[in-house]
């Protein structure tokens, strides 16, 4: 056989499984990427509409968040709306998962509008409905699909309680001089507060770095914690209080520590 035929005959296959599998199997990124910002505005006005059974169904049934069960998430997306928007900026598929990052702006009561952007929030195909894919996890530091609370609140967990409301994944403020106490299975709510994460000589550690290397003395007794592997040193918590924060510290044998203090420049 002429090989310029076999070459035709094998691109005109090729040409027909890519058509099979894109048209008939429902296969292709494009059309997965359609399906997905589909389902994606149908979420959206199932929240705008305040329809419990509409945003039910499509919130997968695995659906799954270390901060807020199946149950409560649908309760936070059918709460009261004045506005709500979201408009998708990008989509990672990778086979039934998709990960969706947007921009969503929502008024909840009579609180004003809050835009914030989203990235990573987790979707999957519809194993029941062809060219439905459904939310099955939060992004990791969405805070407002984890909370009943109106997003403007300064103090959420206060202010629902006065009103008789339930409040998921909020801190509770402490009396005045007191710690911020984290209950179990509540979530650090982050807004007015400082990261616990952040260095504490970040404040430090910007124009003046180098100087502050400098002046760094090699030969000044070493501290406790210096005595211990960087990597070796375990963050157990932070305690906030009405004069600076403290991190407690855990060395490898066990013992706690408290010498971490915001603007203290010891580097341990």
């Amino acid at each position: 056989m002429d090989k310029r035929i076999t070459v035709l005959l094998l691109l005109i296959v090729a040409v027909g499984g890519f058509f099979a599998y894109t048209t008939l199997l429902g296969g292709g990124a494009d059309r997965d990427e359609k399906e997905i910002r589909a389902s994606f505005d149908a979420l959206k006005a199932s929240i705008i509409s305040g329809n419990p059974d509409a945003v039910s169904s499509m919130v997968a049934p695995g659906f799954t968040d270390p901060g807020i069960n199946r149950e409560n998430l649908i309760r936070v997306l059918t709460l009261k709306r004045r506005a709500y928007d979201a408009v998708v900026n990008s989509v990672n598929i990778q086979g039934d998962l998709a990960s969706i990052s947007y921009t969503r702006t929502d008024a909840r009561g009579e609180g004003e509008p809050v835009t914030a952007r989203i990235i990573g929030e987790t979707w999957m195909r519809d194993p029941q409905k062809a060219g439905r894919w459904l939310l099955r996890g939060l992004a990791k530091d969405d805070a407002g699909f984890r909370s009943l609370a109106v997003p403007t609140a300064p103090a959420p967990a206060k202010e629902a309680k006065k009103a008789g409301a339930t409040v998921l994944g909020t801190i509770e403020q402490p009396a005045q001089g007191q710690p911020s106490v984290l209950k179990e299975g509540g979530r650090y709510a982050s807004a007015g507060k400082r990261d616990p994460f952040m260095p504490l000589i970040a404040g430090i550690m910007g124009e003046g770095a180098a100087s502050y290397v400098e002046e760094c003395d090699p030969e000044r007794p070493r501290e406790t914690l210096e005595e211990f592997d960087l990597l070796s040193l375990k963050l157990s918590g932070v305690i906030i209080t009405d004069k600076e924060p403290l991190a407690l510290v855990a060395t490898p044998d066990g013992k706690p520590w408290q010498e971490l203090r915001q603007g203290h420049r010891h580097r341990a």
